[in-house]
């Protein structure tokens, strides 16, 4: 690669423009640090999806509601990155996708290549702008990309955009669950943020599929993120509760612990959240009401730990 090559590419990685900006996600910088592999595939797929009526009837028509870019490990079906659209994306868009696909988010940044990137055929109204880009610099051999036919993209099936976006859900769950266990409070916050907007999404395409493990999820996702917020600001270097952190935390810990009961009441975590979040405003009476609401709800082992915490509070 030339030097003047090098300098260019070092102005790209900047992502000084808001397009690029906006995909400086916490998302991002964790899902795209998966080590390149030689023999290393990535498929890039575009596909409009509709919306589902909750209560379908035949007057009914299906409007369009999104378009999925998503790059995946063609290998091991991992998602690498995807974006959501509310219309279809114009080549600007699709050029600014492909960018963040290759490029690694985390200081010093260095390219990230697979050594074949493969497009599916609804690229090719886009071939000018990906040609532009993926020849500009002189990536080292084996590195190749293609778009498919028409009859190449028959053999390609979407995905099911619920089962997708609640799967990137998870994945970034366990991602928040990391930073919590690091006591990284900020990036924990963020992490459930943006599974709780991939799992919104999901159910706004699809509500009649918003099911009993679905508002589990949603509670758990909500009462992990109250947790979060209730970890000091310090990151723990101190043991004096009081220091750390700031009484709007403690009310937004108290709203996702609300919103997780309301989401699936058989939660007991929603629950113990708000009473940490009263306990951390200081309104040590609320407590028992909330416990024993809980007490209507939830089931097994639960119960136990709820009249436990119950009979502390009493005593």
């Amino acid at each position: 690669m030339s030097q003047s090559s090098k300098v260019n590419f070092s102005a790209y990685l900047e992502m000084n423009d808001e397009a690029a900006a906006a995909f400086l996600t916490l998302m991002d910088c964790d899902l795209l640090g998966r080590d390149i592999t030689p023999g290393s595939k990535w498929a890039v797929n575009l596909t409009r999806y509709s919306a589902e009526p909750a209560y379908p009837s035949p007057e009914t028509t299906p409007v369009c509601e999104c378009t999925l870019l998503a790059c995946d490990d063609a290998n091991t079906g991992k998602p690498r990155f995807h974006k959501v659209y509310d219309t279809s994306p114009s080549s600007d868009d699709v050029v600014a996708f492909v960018r963040r696909c290759i490029m690694a988010p985390k200081q010093p940044q260095e390219i990230a290549v697979p050594e074949r990137m493969l497009f599916c055929a609804a690229f090719r109204p886009h071939k000018f702008a990906l040609t532009l880009l993926l020849n500009e610099f002189e990536y080292p051999p084996p590195f190749k990309w293609q778009i498919a036919d028409a009859s190449d993209q028959q053999q390609y099936t979407p995905p099911d955009i619920f089962t997708y976006l609640v799967g990137l859900a998870n994945e970034m769950k366990g991602i928040g669950n990391g930073h919590f266990d690091g006591r990284r409070r900020e990036d924990a916050v963020r992490s459930y943020t943006i599974a709780l907007g991939d799992l919104d999404r999901a159910v706004a395409l699809r509500p009649q599929r918003d099911d009993a493990p679905t508002r589990r999820l949603r509670a758990v996702l909500l009462a992990n993120r109250a947790a979060a917020q209730l970890l000091m600001c310090d990151g723990g270097k101190t043991k004096d509760i009081r220091v750390g952190w700031k009484d709007a935390d403690a009310v937004a810990a108290l709203q996702d612990g609300r919103a997780a009961e309301e989401a699936d009441p058989t939660y007991v975590k929603g629950y113990f959240r708000q009473v940490a979040a009263y306990e951390r405003l200081g309104k040590l009476g609320e407590r028992c009401a909330v416990l024993e609401r809980a007490l209507g709800h939830v089931h097994g082992a639960d119960v136990l730990a709820v009249k436990n915490a119950l009979d502390s509070y009493a005593g």
